[in-house]
């Protein structure tokens, strides 16, 4: 873990230019502003607001894992200090896979008009590296909250214990429907991309089932960092164990819907703007509201470990 945590905000910063300036040389296809009925100016004011609201992400996300990985060496030599490192490794995977995909994703915009020979190629690379990425970060998170929820005599309910699995599969069976139910993963449907360039079994067996245990390990995850809120005798430090809890489960639950709406790919233009822009800008500031609730209770926890 880093010796000074304050090296992820220019790393954050970096990639953060890197987006903007992938999206800023973006040029919105003439069918893409017919499907939306927007001018060319007014989709360059979209593209700049949005600019803004991912660089107040980044910028939360990156406080909030600074605060984590700074609590986390307050505490590494103590009996919770190896789950809350796991957490930790786990959430910066998924804090850091945000820019990093949007970036592929913004280059992969320019190229499907510029290169549309390489479209398929792009699209493929960045649904696996997403996939992987999840699939690590949030089985990550999962170790941690298990290790964590261990150090308590919390023992999750029988309805939890049958009820996750059964969330699971029923958001894995809805972005199934998504991603392949309905057309145009494998065949582009005209003047856009398909949502994946391969066939159902492979999508079935390479994306969906990954993801398929990635979630019910992110929702797991969310269960045991409560109980194991619930299960701290202090009064302080239940509370801020609780905010640092809320802001992982927040973090979470909305990168699984990120996920979900992303399976329908290039045919989200064939959306009305106005419902787009609010899933976009709900989903930006309710996982911002989540990193910052992890800042938050992590500074929190640190000032009393330092009392």
């Amino acid at each position: 873990m880093l010796r000074n945590p304050k090296r992820l905000y220019p790393v954050m910063a970096a990639l953060t230019a890197c987006y903007v300036v992938a999206t800023l040389l973006f040029v919105p296809s003439t069918s893409t502003l017919n499907a939306l009925n927007i001018s060319r100016d007014k989709a360059y004011a979209i593209i700049i607001t949005f600019d803004l609201l991912m660089t107040i992400l980044w910028s939360v996300a990156a406080y909030g894992l600074v605060q984590l990985v700074t609590y986390w060496r307050t505490i590494r030599h103590t009996k919770d200090g190896e789950g809350i490192k796991y957490l930790t490794l786990g959430l910066g995977l998924i804090a850091f896979r945000m820019p990093i995909t949007s970036i592929i994703a913004a280059i992969f915009g320019n190229m499907f008009i510029t290169h549309p020979s390489l479209t398929s190629t792009a699209v493929i690379f960045n649904n696996y590296l997403s996939v992987i990425v999840a699939v690590a970060g949030f089985s990550l998170i999962g170790f941690g909250s298990e290790k964590l929820v261990n150090l308590t005599s919390k023992r999750p309910h029988k309805f939890v214990t049958f009820g996750l699995p059964l969330l699971a599969l029923a958001l894995v069976t809805a972005y199934t429907f998504m991603a392949i139910g309905r057309g145009g993963y494998q065949v582009p449907p005209p003047k856009s991309r398909a949502s994946f360039y391969l066939p159902g079994w492979l999508i079935v067996s390479t994306i969906i089932v990954p993801y398929a245990y990635a979630w019910y390990r992110a929702l797991t995850a969310t269960y045991n960092l409560r109980a194991y809120s619930l299960g701290v005798k202090c009064v302080v430090y239940r509370e801020s164990l609780q905010w640092m809890s809320r802001g992982i489960g927040m973090v979470v639950v909305n990168s699984i819907i990120l996920q979900l709406i992303g399976a329908r790919g290039g045919q989200l233009n064939k959306l009305r703007l106005a419902p787009l822009l609010f899933m976009g800008v709900f989903l930006i500031c309710s996982i911002s509201a989540g990193y910052g609730m992890i800042a938050y209770g992590a500074k929190k926890l640190k000032r009393i470990e330092e009392v």
